[in-house]
């Protein structure tokens, strides 16, 4: 009777042993699929985070191409203007020159 009892302890102890780990290697399994869950979504935020660096990087890099082309244009007025005005400076001058002949 001894040794029954004792098989059905060491049996009863087998299974709760089987039990501890079937329960531990389930959690263990949901710990896994919830660190795979987390890694998911830090991936999707980091990803989400670089296009907004590179967004606002983009529109900085717009606002200073806008600026050297306003620069750019500028320049190009100025220069314009100059060789407007010295063009109409020697037209002026041969007009003077026709006049000063017409005079002699």
């Amino acid at each position: 009777l001894q040794a029954e009892a004792g098989a059905v302890a060491a049996a009863t102890q087998e299974k709760e042993d089987a039990d501890m780990v079937a329960a531990a290697a389930a959690a263990a399994e949901i710990s896994q699929r919830q660190l795979m869950e987390e890694d998911k979504q830090a991936q999707h935020d980091a990803e989400v985070q670089l296009e907004c660096v590179m967004a606002r990087l983009l529109a900085q890099l717009a606002g200073a191409l806008a600026a050297a082309a306003d620069g750019e244009a500028e320049r190009c007025r100025g220069s314009a203007e100059k060789q407007a005005q010295h063009a109409a400076e020697v037209q002026l001058g041969f007009v003077m020159e026709r006049l000063q002949a017409q005079l002699e």
